[in-house]
């Protein structure tokens, strides 16, 4: 998985000669997509934004993903990373430039 600053979030295949782009996300965003994170055997995948929105993604088939949830505003300011627990996996932490890491 891959974010940028052009609001794609892309799904990769990774062979031993070659990255073919399996998926692009359509643009939920609207700043750089700095953080990601694949949760639950990779159903769910969160996006973390410049724009300091997460975005909760869930998996419906191998083809289409569904924006679930949209936090605008999750912190004051940009998302700097996402982090789960094995031991606990519907939760999440995010961490921002505001100094703060929140547990929604």
């Amino acid at each position: 998985m891959s974010g940028s600053c052009d609001l794609k979030i892309m799904a990769w295949n990774i062979n031993l000669t070659a990255k073919q782009n399996i998926f692009t996300f359509p643009p939920n965003q609207t700043d750089c997509v700095t953080s990601l994170i694949s949760i639950l055997n990779d159903s769910v995948i969160i996006s973390g934004s410049n724009d300091k929105s997460l975005v909760v993604w869930n998996l419906t088939n191998p083809n289409v993903w569904t924006s679930a949830t949209m936090v605008s505003n999750a912190h004051s300011d940009w998302i700097k990373a996402l982090a789960y627990s094995a031991n606990y996996p519907t939760y999440f932490a995010s961490c921002s430039s505001d100094k703060t890491v929140k547990v929604p």
